[in-house]
């Protein structure tokens, strides 16, 4: 054999493992672009702060929708609401799951084909008169969770929401990022608007919303002391985001899961949007649950995803 033939007979195998390699990486690199696009549809998280004149956050960005736990990012979160003892209503339908906040029918007499309707960032002004009547219109209770900088503005607004029968919650009196709060912080952000509440409506919230669907230790003390239960969302509606009131109805109906605790906030385009999204639910044979249905405490049951 040759010289030549010698280094061909090397050379060519060498050639073809360094294409095999080459190959090899450029489709793990497609693959994980694909796995990091995945993942970011299904974790983020809200990265904005309001201020009392920042009313609308155009541009607050949330745990996007289908994420089985908003929280999954902190693995502290997991699980850890489920203790504090809670009065029960005797006749309520459904608890919530600690997995992914769906509603889970308690018993076999319960509507399994039940959707919840939760509203952050309230009360706003018009666009709450406005979702009032349309919650009237198609019977729907809903979870209001409220700030202290927006409420303080419509405390006549709050009464409405509570005189109409909905449930509120608290989401926080300025809408911090809880993690960069003290506990003495924290604590002043929670207890402060569940003061102004009983104040104004006569009884305390027992729900609590964190802010960018986040929580901190000091927060669960806090909620503990003042027997409330932590609940976040099972979809977001994307009213924060996408443009048009077509693009959230589509959103939201392409994702109706019996059980499903939604998302939305008070917003002008949210309730252009709720005219298409309430009468479509109902069409395909959804109910919506009433809040009093709902027991204020979360169980460690494997729900389904949304």
């Amino acid at each position: 054999m040759t010289y030549q033939k010698i280094v061909s007979s090397l050379v060519r195998p060498l050639i073809l493992g360094i294409w095999l390699i080459i190959i090899t990486a450029c489709g793990s690199a497609n693959a994980t672009r694909d796995i990091e696009h995945h993942t970011k549809q299904t974790e983020g998280a809200e990265n904005v702060h309001p201020s009392a004149d920042d009313v609308n956050k155009p541009s607050e960005k949330l745990p996007i929708p289908g994420s089985a736990n908003p929280l999954a990012e902190d693995p502290h979160i997991k699980n850890k609401d489920t203790s504090t003892e809670h009065e029960v209503n005797p006749d309520a339908s459904y608890a919530v799951s600690s997995k992914n906040y769906m509603l889970m029918p308690i018993n076999d007499n319960s509507d399994k084909n039940v959707i919840l309707i939760t509203v952050d960032d309230a009360p706003q002004g018009e666009s709450t008169e406005k979702l009032l009547d349309l919650f009237d219109t198609y019977h729907v209770k809903a979870i209001w969770f409220l700030n202290g900088i927006y409420a303080i503005k419509h405390p006549e607004l709050v009464k409405e929401i509570h005189d109409h029968g909905h449930i509120i919650g608290n989401h926080s009196w300025s809408h911090p990022y809880l993690k960069k709060l003290s506990e003495t912080e924290t604590k002043e952000e929670i207890i402060k608007l569940n003061d102004w509440i009983e104040q104004t409506i006569g009884e305390r919230p027992k729900y609590f919303r964190p802010p960018f669907g986040q929580m901190t230790d000091a927060a669960r003390a806090v909620l503990a002391k003042e027997n409330m239960q932590m609940m976040n969302w099972t979809w977001g509606s994307l009213d924060w985001e996408l443009k048009s009131a077509d693009k959230i109805s589509e959103n939201v109906l392409n994702h109706a899961t019996p059980g499903t605790n939604y998302l939305f906030h008070d917003k002008n385009i949210t309730v252009e949007a709720m005219k298409k999204i309430l009468p479509a639910l109902q069409e395909r044979g959804f109910h919506f649950a009433v809040p009093t249905e709902v027991r204020p405490e979360t169980h460690a049951h494997e729900g389904s995803n949304g």
